[in-house]
């Protein structure tokens, strides 16, 4: 919305923005990649976790993430593990609780296209404050966020099909200006967050309509 004013301001007229709908398309080549690269999940719908973030700041442990995977394989859904080399670590330690029957990961393994065209086949993207979230949103995924010093209020997806978790401790969110401030208080914005804090909005997405993320359009 700050940016639409922007350009408003710029170009004289105003720029629409439905937050119930996606404003990135993916073309098909990529979506018949993510149609191959999926077959593994074997018909069950797929979650998507990306398991870190920018900074130790945003990030939630990887053991927690590990947690939240294993209720949902419990629950016959199959996992894929996203985001670049720095998610590897996190992915690596939420793999070896995991089979291959159940779980794939491509963390480090996918371009930023790629990474759209799986998120495009999931049924919501679980995620702390990052770049993957934002484009779950923009392909019209639903989302789960976790946001501690970042500012939600600008940051976090809009619209009926995204949640966000987080503590409201009174010194959170933090960053000004796109700088986090060293933290007193040994991130318990993030660390404060619990796995049935996380778990209880995944499973009110989950009832909501099979084809939530899939309604929205996949035009190029």
């Amino acid at each position: 919305y700050a940016f639409n004013r922007l350009a408003e301001a710029v170009i004289g007229t105003p720029v629409p923005f439905d937050a119930e709908q996606p404003f990135l398309a993916v073309n098909s080549t990529t979506l018949d990649w993510a149609a191959s690269a999926t077959t593994c999940a074997q018909g069950r719908e797929i979650i998507a976790v990306a398991p870190t973030a920018a900074g130790i700041y945003k990030s939630w442990p990887a053991k927690r993430y590990a947690e939240v995977v294993r209720q949902l394989i419990d629950k016959n859904y199959f996992v894929i593990l996203l985001g670049g080399n720095d998610a590897e670590s996190a992915a690596t330690l939420i793999s070896s609780r995991a089979t291959t029957d159940d779980l794939l990961s491509l963390a480090g393994k996918t371009t930023l296209a790629q990474t759209a065209g799986i998120l495009r086949k999931s049924r919501l993207l679980i995620s702390a404050d990052t770049g993957v979230m934002h484009l779950a949103q923009s392909v019209g995924t639903p989302t789960v966020a976790l946001f501690g010093p970042g500012l939600y209020r600008k940051w976090a997806p809009p619209g009926q099909h995204h949640r966000m978790v987080r503590k409201g401790l009174s010194c959170s969110p933090c960053t000004r200006a796109g700088y986090t401030p060293p933290c007193p208080h040994d991130v318990a914005c993030m660390k404060e967050i619990g796995v049935a804090d996380v778990q209880t909005p995944v499973e009110d997405l989950l009832d909501r309509p099979v084809d939530c993320a899939g309604k929205f359009s996949t035009d190029e």
